[in-house]
């Protein structure tokens, strides 16, 4: 069953949980690790959950826009909604959301997948996909392959 607006800011202040407004399913399990993770109760929903609203960064960015008379009418409600989207390729087609909204937190990376990349996680995914044995992978080696994959100028690419 889908809540409308208000309803949503309504549940989220009575019960005292905080809610975070996710681009679509696939994103609450990912979210909800990491709430889980830092020991905090706040519930995590997909936007098309919202009456009026579909799956994506659009209409998370249009719920926020939505929201901005609640925030001003109160400054308190800012506790209570969150909206969180990916960078996408926003900053490249000059379409980021107007940064006076408040409750909008846009990722630092294209999409939340790229925060994975650690050098721990390089290393071991050149394992994993290769037949290198872990003895022929020195600290130098390492520290090249993973600035090559971390350090690498996208630009072109988009």
């Amino acid at each position: 069953m889908k809540h409308d607006l208000e309803e949503w800011i309504t549940e989220a202040i009575m019960s005292n949980t905080p809610v975070v407004v996710v681009e679509g399913y696939d994103d609450i399990q990912f979210y909800e690790k990491i709430i889980l993770d830092l020991g905090k109760e706040i519930n995590v929903e997909a936007v098309e959950n919202i009456e009026g609203y579909g799956e994506g960064s659009d209409n998370v960015i249009k719920f926020i826009e939505n929201l901005q008379p609640k925030f001003e009418e109160r400054s308190d409600n800012i506790r209570y909604i969150l909206g969180i989207i990916d960078k996408d390729v926003r900053d490249y087609r000059e379409e980021l959301p107007d940064p006076k909204y408040v409750g909008l937190l846009i990722l630092k990376y294209y999409s939340q997948e790229s925060h994975y990349i650690t050098r721990e996680n390089a290393i071991d995914l050149i394992l994993k996909l290769t037949s290198v044995s872990s003895k022929c992978l020195n600290e130098k080696i390492e520290t090249e392959i993973v600035k090559e994959l971390t350090e690498n100028d996208f630009n072109d690419l988009y």
